[in-house]
């Protein structure tokens, strides 16, 4: 048996659930040894994808920090996605600008690309990219103030018409904005004088 199967035998085993007591509204933890009133998550528990959970008296367990299963490269941290929060958010911004898409085309049936210099602006119900991009910018705008995504104006969308497979290409960069979880800082003695 090696070490490492070993060890997360141990951490299955060391955490249960105990009965839930009558009048609780949920499942009662318990550890093997005794938990601290204010849990410390050691970076090597969250660095192995441990979802924290808290309990309290009444049996009540609350998630204090989602974290991903993807929490490796190799055998090192990978922070890219540590908390689930960096990977719904995407996905949510996805969605958001797939059913802005459903409505862009709904009122704009044509599509084509940019006009050439000294071409008329086409007319209204004819898609070009920069205005399928104002659309997507628009959203990201609206995403950036429900505090989902950050620094919009200097990750701005690009469009571009693909003429062989005659549909948009978009580029959309989106920078999630992130949660405060813990404090770095360094405290330096100064010699007088």
């Amino acid at each position: 048996m090696s070490a490492a199967s070993s060890r997360s035998r141990r951490r299955a085993r060391s955490i249960s659930v105990a009965p839930t007591p009558v009048g609780t509204t949920g499942p009662r933890w318990r550890t093997s040894s005794a938990a601290p009133s204010a849990p410390v998550w050691p970076a090597r528990t969250l660095d192995a994808g441990v979802t924290p959970l808290k309990s309290t008296e009444d049996g009540t367990v609350t998630i204090c920090r989602m974290i991903t299963t993807l929490c490796k490269s190799g055998s090192d941290p990978y922070y890219g996605t540590l908390d689930t929060y960096q990977e719904t958010v995407p996905t949510y911004a996805r969605r958001r600008i797939a059913t802005r898409w459903q409505l862009h085309r709904a009122a704009n049936k044509y599509l084509r690309d940019e006009p050439a210099q000294g071409e008329p602006t086409p007319p209204r119900g004819v898609s070009t990219p920069s205005r399928w991009n104002a659309e997507i910018t628009s959203e990201l705008r609206l995403l950036e103030a429900e505090q989902q995504v950050s620094n919009v104006s200097t990750n701005l969308p690009s469009t571009e018409f693909d003429a062989t497979a005659e549909r948009f290409m978009s580029r959309v960069p989106v920078k999630v904005l992130g949660h405060q979880h813990q404090l770095g800082y360094s405290i330096e003695q100064q010699t007088p004088g």
